[in-house]
């Protein structure tokens, strides 16, 4: 029988290489494999065990030969950081990705709830406090939550001694989990002497980043069935939070209706759009055949792969949205696909992130004054902290999954 079966492969990628060189596949090193029907869960700790033990092997130093001078010398490595999808982020550090909790740089303090309609955890609301001091968002009480001001600042990073002081002392404490804390056991990278001193302990991947938040744009904006976030529960919850009486449910007929909100485009200018697709061509190598995969009878485009929503996040979205959508929302739009493609230069500045850092925070409120509350779930709320791991780890190419999946 075709019984379903995973299987996850662990890599190895040193970094003291020349850039050039550094994520080639030639010298990306498989160091284990972990089979199994399942993802292992909280078990991944045990099962990643003998390469901790190698990991301290190598910091105390290991007898090495050099071929190039031909003697032997004293090799030392150490861990510097994780790259993976955001589910096996909580499996690799041990705190839940799931819930309210489910950011691991907030950690409890992202202020994030459950909506009363979608039940579904949302960070709606929950970035003005990343703004300025000074802000004029942070008073404004109905342009967000209703009667909502915000005061406070942003949650304050713990240092890796108070992380892993919290993880004790937490860990084994059923009743508070999902209540005061995330974490599900102790992953062994604590054995490391070194690991509390790590400022990039793991990485938010920005390529699962970019495609969620893209998906989730294009499928909001063409009102894409069982798939936007402008659904009839994302309207019940924009009645209760939210003071916008134009998007409200209304019954016709015996029916509830949800009137057009200003970032869907019309059915007409949707056929338009596609039929810019279908005539979309890119340099070889450059991005994949988009027009393939457009379907005008659905009003769809099938097939579109990570790489593809990459590509129409930050060049193509400006472009194809632009004149069918309000001026305000396009601008925001075309705002987010700028902050993507500066984060994901080959070559960026100190300046250029410190930048980045203090306008994102701007760009999600506006962005929040635009879409319903289930549209911001911890992948839209990841974007506020890319400039700053940016800032700890420099360029994505060194730390997103691409060389690893492909």
């Amino acid at each position: 029988n075709a019984a379903s079966y995973s299987c996850w492969p662990v890599f190895w990628v040193p970094y003291n290489l020349p850039p050039g060189v550094c994520m080639k596949p030639e010298y990306i090193f498989l160091a284990m494999v972990i089979p199994g029907p399942e993802h292992p869960g909280n078990k991944l700790s045990v099962l990643l065990q003998p390469m901790i033990d190698e990991l301290l092997n190598l910091w105390a130093g290991v007898k090495t030969y050099d071929a190039s001078v031909k003697r032997h010398f004293t090799m030392r490595a150490s861990y510097l950081w994780s790259i993976h999808d955001f589910p096996a982020y909580g499996m690799f550090a041990g705190w839940s990705t799931h819930g309210i909790f489910a950011c691991p740089q907030c950690m409890c303090e992202g202020n994030a709830y459950r909506l009363k309609k979608g039940l579904k955890a949302t960070w709606f609301d929950c970035h003005r406090r990343f703004l300025p001091i000074d802000h004029p968002f942070r008073n404004e009480a109905n342009a967000f939550r209703k009667g909502k001001v915000v005061h406070e600042g942003p949650p304050r990073s713990l240092t890796g001694v108070e992380v892993k002081d919290q993880l004790y002392r937490l860990v084994d404490d059923t009743d508070k989990y999902g209540k005061q804390h995330n974490w599900k056991y102790i992953s062994g990278l604590w054995q490391l002497p070194y690991f509390t001193k790590l400022l990039l302990r793991h990485n938010i991947d920005v390529m699962h980043n970019e495609k969620n938040v893209a998906e989730a744009i294009w499928n909001t904006c063409f009102d894409i069935k069982d798939k936007t976030k402008d659904n009839v529960k994302a309207r019940q919850d924009i009645e209760l939070l939210c003071d916008r009486p134009s998007l409200h449910l209304y019954k016709r007929n015996g029916k509830w209706q949800r009137p057009r909100a200003p970032y869907c485009i019309d059915k007409d200018d949707k056929i338009k759009i596609l039929n810019w697709f279908q005539e979309l061509k890119f340099p070889d190598g450059y991005a994949a055949n988009i027009r393939r995969g457009v379907n005008l009878l659905q009003k769809k485009i099938f097939g579109l792969k990570s790489h593809d929503f990459h590509i129409f996040i930050e060049r193509v979205l400006p472009v194809a949205f632009r004149g069918f959508l309000p001026e305000g929302i396009w601008t925001s739009l075309a705002e987010l696909s700028y902050f993507y493609r500066q984060l994901c230069a080959k070559q960026i500045s100190k300046e250029s992130i410190l930048s980045l850092k203090e306008n994102i925070a701007v760009l999600i409120c506006k962005l929040e004054k635009i879409f319903p509350p289930g549209f911001f779930n911890p992948m839209q709320h990841l974007i506020i902290h890319l400039a700053d791991e940016a800032l700890l780890g420099g360029p994505v190419q060194y730390r997103w999954m691409y060389p690893f999946e492909r």
